[in-house]
């Protein structure tokens, strides 16, 4: 046989679209069965260091090869190290698939990308099990799957079949489309098996029908995704991100979807058909379009969405955000300048089935139905649907026409600007909203709100959880509050500091605040930690740093200690705490007796290690948290400190690693020595050109005499004779 002989036969191996013919998955499944006596063999590890993924006699490992090795658990290349069990396939570079390609996963897998790309223009990864009672089990680590448009094939980069279960970490599916198909990144073909999605990013990918992204439609399938993004991801016809049905639970938490675009509906997610099953926590939805209905999500199957934030999205027809035919229960949730032509501006339903909406300390505001019959700018709900809101806020957008809310059967304590679904006098007020703070988004409320402790009590204990958006606990005080943020005491207004001084930047020297000192900060700060509090650092929150005689905690000091940090005090408002060193982070929460040790989601922030908590407790630096620990979950997010690219005029500096802290109450300007800036703080007050003392703020730009900085979204100038820089000042 010639080597191109040789070289067309071993191609032929890496070629598989359909499943393995019935008769031979049999015959193979009793040499499966034959073999079980064996003694297991050890896994593998296979290096895959060519760029092609073809198959050649060239002393080089491709993609193509090592996978046949991995399958057979064998060296049938010698390219390549021999598979030996459930093998780890490493890339060392970006791998290049020609079309008409398709590389087949038959056993158990983990393929470490290493930040490296696996493209097209060939279709990606096949994986299947040899029969629908295997337990394959397919694992991607740090890989990106891109432009997977094979002319020769319809499907997406990643297809499974029979007896897969998949699980993504810290990967991409960027611009990948499937032609004629749907789940131009994932489709899911195999029943009964689960998929984990990680920390990963789908953006770009197009699908020629359901699911720009993700497709399922195979019952008693899990998918389970966290902490992930998608983004302008389309569909031709339903869910231009992810598209479920038949069967499938679809389970998101603390994930995003922006920009995402479907033909007929559902612009970010389509779920369908009734026994699916689709529950969303602590997400963002924003700028999620359908050219039907639900703008952001088409919800066919019973539904659980809360603590989460739908904005600016829009279809034309019904239900901006979400439109509505099944089971839904939704809390704890805010809903912002969202649009639909006809009803429902945020939230729209049919009678397609007989169902029933639950809603519970919702805040709607500023959302409308554009078009002529304006039903329900925020809320409409058809007559033959059994519709109950409790505790809930619609403000209603100025200049929108038509009523607020349609089609309520329980209308018990909301708040509804307009009176519409027949609203008593007593709820028909302003709710008078604070400014919009955190992350994901909600509407704060002023001290003198009627929604405060005006809630019904019962509805209130009705929430699956007792918390409100921000994971904070409900009640504070006697009721809880009426809408999707309960209302806590802000700290104390410092004094006025009276006129300003003869400082050659016309600044009053500033005002000590009143108040418990950080005592250790300022020493930490020096030392190149980052500490930070919603609050302010004066806000009641102590931090202070602990070596491995007060850790106290055998698991973490065995996991290989490197540094700790007690937080103590006030640490519920949300804090932050970024280590000057790389590690992972475990939480030893103080909350407890003993004290329970959980890991803790951590990211890196101007190469520092960190992470926010929202309890007293100590963080530990560690090299490898031990296995098995609870995962804290917590809804405190921070705003990155890199400031967003701004038109900088002459004479100024841009800054990119800078922060700044107030020493005391000090003077907030619109200019550089300009007027002072009038702004509304989170917590719906006026204030009138002054900040609070010792917040630490970031430093967007700056002139010789002047820092720009960034107070909970308002920008404006503070004196750079009377801060404390940190980082790269200029």
């Amino acid at each position: 046989m010639t080597t191109m002989e040789k070289n067309h036969v071993r191609r032929s191996e890496i070629i598989s679209r359909p499943p393995p013919p019935r008769i031979f998955v049999l015959s193979l499944f009793s040499l499966l069965i034959f073999s079980l006596s064996a003694t297991p063999v050890s896994a593998a590890t296979i290096t895959v260091n060519r760029t092609s993924a073809d198959i050649a006699d060239d002393d080089a490992c491709s993609l193509a090869e090592a996978l046949i090795n991995a399958n057979n658990d064998a060296q049938t290349h010698d390219d390549c190290a021999a598979g030996s069990g459930d093998d780890t396939i490493n890339l060392t570079g970006n791998v290049t698939l020609p079309d008409g390609n398709r590389l087949r996963i038959s056993d158990t897998l983990t393929i470490n990308g290493n930040g490296h790309t696996l493209s097209g223009p060939g279709d990606l990864l096949q994986a299947n099990g040899v029969s629908v009672t295997d337990t394959l089990t397919l694992t991607i680590n740090r890989l990106t799957l891109t432009n997977n448009n094979s002319t020769t094939a319809n499907n997406g980069a990643l297809e499974m079949w029979d007896g897969v279960t998949l699980v993504v970490n810290n990967s991409k599916f960027i611009d990948n489309s499937a032609n004629d198909d749907s789940g131009a990144a994932i489709e899911v073909r195999s029943a009964g098996r689960n998929v984990t999605i990680n920390n990963s990013i789908f953006s770009g990918n197009v699908a020629k029908e359901r699911g720009g992204a993700i497709f399922s439609s195979q019952s008693g399938s899990t998918i389970t995704i966290s902490n992930s993004t998608f983004s302008d991801n389309e569909s031709e016809t339903d869910g231009g991100a992810i598209f479920v049905r038949s069967g499938v639970t679809l389970n998101i938490s603390d994930s995003s979807f922006s920009g995402n675009e479907a033909g007929t509906s559902g612009g970010a997610i389509g779920a369908n058909l009734g026994n699916t099953n689709l529950s969303i926590t602590n997400s963002v939805f924003t700028e999620n379009s359908a050219t039907n209905v639900g703008g952001a999500i088409s919800q066919g199957a019973p539904a659980t969405i809360v603590r989460s934030v739908f904005y600016d999205n829009e279809s034309n027809d019904k239900g901006g955000a979400i439109f509505s035919t099944r089971n839904l229960r939704l809390e704890n949730s805010t809903f912002y300048d969202n649009e639909a032509l006809n009803e429902g501006g945020a939230l729209g339903s049919d009678d397609f089935w007989a169902q029933t909406v639950n809603i519970r300390h919702v805040t709607f505001v500023n959302n409308e139905a554009t078009g002529t019959g304006k039903n329900g700018n925020s809320v409409f709900m058809d007559t033959n649907i059994s519709a109950n809101m409790y505790n809930s806020i619609i403000k209603e957008k100025s200049g929108a026409g038509g009523t607020d809310c349609a089609g309520l059967d329980t209308n018990t304590n909301n708040i509804i600007e307009d009176g519409s679904c027949s609203t008593s006098s007593t709820y028909s007020v302003n709710p008078l909203l604070g400014g919009r703070a955190g992350s994901p988004a909600y509407y704060t409320l002023r001290a003198n709100s009627p929604a405060i402790d005006a809630a019904n009590a019962a509805a209130c204990s009705a929430l699956n959880e007792a918390v409100d958006q921000r994971s904070r606990a409900r009640p504070y005080g006697l009721l809880c509050d009426i809408g999707a943020f309960e209302w806590y005491p802000p700290p104390p207004r410092p004094p006025d500091s009276g006129d300003d001084d003869d400082d050659d930047d016309g600044e009053p020297a500033p005002t000590p605040m009143p108040g418990p000192r950080c005592g250790f900060c300022a020493d930490l700060l020096a030392k190149g930690y980052r500490l930070r509090a919603r609050y302010g650092l004066e806000s009641g929150v102590q931090f202070r740093r602990v070596d491995r005689d007060g850790i106290g905690v055998q698991s973490a000091l065995d996991a290989g200690f490197r540094d700790a940090v007690d937080v103590y005090g006030y640490a519920e408002q949300g804090v932050e705490v970024c280590f000057p060193a790389a590690g992972s982070l475990i939480l030893l929460d103080a909350t407890t007796s003993p004290r329970a040790p959980a890991s803790v989601p951590g990211y890196t922030r101007e190469g520092r290690t960190c992470a926010a908590i929202d309890r007293p407790g100590t963080l530990v630096l560690v090299d490898n948290p031990p296995a098995g620990l609870p995962i804290l979950t917590t809804s405190v997010t921070f705003a990155a400190p890199a400031p967003v690219a701004e038109a900088v005029g002459s004479g100024y500096q841009q800054l990119h690693s800078c922060m700044v802290t107030t020493p005391g109450l000090i003077r907030f300007r619109d200019a550089p020595g300009g007027a002072p800036l009038l702004y509304t703080d989170p917590w719906g007050r006026q204030e009138n050109g002054w900040l609070p003392g010792y917040v630490t703020l970031t430093a967007l730009e700056r002139t010789p005499d002047w820092f720009k900085v960034d107070y909970y979204g308002t920008r404006g100038w503070v004196s750079a004779h009377h801060v404390t820089t940190h980082g790269v000042c200029g």
